[in-house]
């Protein structure tokens, strides 16, 4: 399999989940380690009802790392967009938050972090519950 083969597998997976938000976190102070700022960004979606997450972590140019998150908020499926950027704006920076228009478009995204590899320095994680990974649910 090649990279672009990976890819595609990685985004269909990823769309086969219903998403509630996709949202971008560029942190206020610099930070390097790619599984601080995920856990980091997993912990603060944990609390606004959070049952799970595809975290994607980019190097930016500035020599630190921001992330993107594809995440779902069956805890608390009353939670607004609004609140969660307050929450995320509030405890790294710059974010963004919004609705995955068709689940397409940032699944094939987040997916791209997944065959860079190492010497990119990019990563991804899943974070959350084992059920809430379960399509059988």
């Amino acid at each position: 399999m090649n990279d672009t083969d990976v890819r595609q597998a990685y985004s269909d997976h990823l769309q086969e989940y219903p998403w509630d938000f996709y949202s971008t976190i560029t942190f206020r102070r610099l930070r390097r380690d790619p599984i601080y700022a995920a856990s980091s960004v997993w912990g603060m979606l944990e609390k606004l009802g959070g049952s799970r997450a595809f975290v994607a972590v980019e190097r930016h140019k500035l020599d630190g790392v921001h992330v993107h998150t594809l995440h779902r908020h069956t805890h608390r499926p009353d939670v607004a967009a609004a609140s969660v950027w307050k929450f995320a704006h509030k405890a790294f920076g710059r974010s963004t938050v919004e609705f995955p228009r068709d689940g397409t478009a940032a699944s094939v995204y987040c997916s791209k972090y997944v065959t860079k590899g190492d010497e990119s320095g990019d990563s991804f994680f899943y974070f959350g519950e084992p059920e809430a990974w379960n399509l059988d649910k």
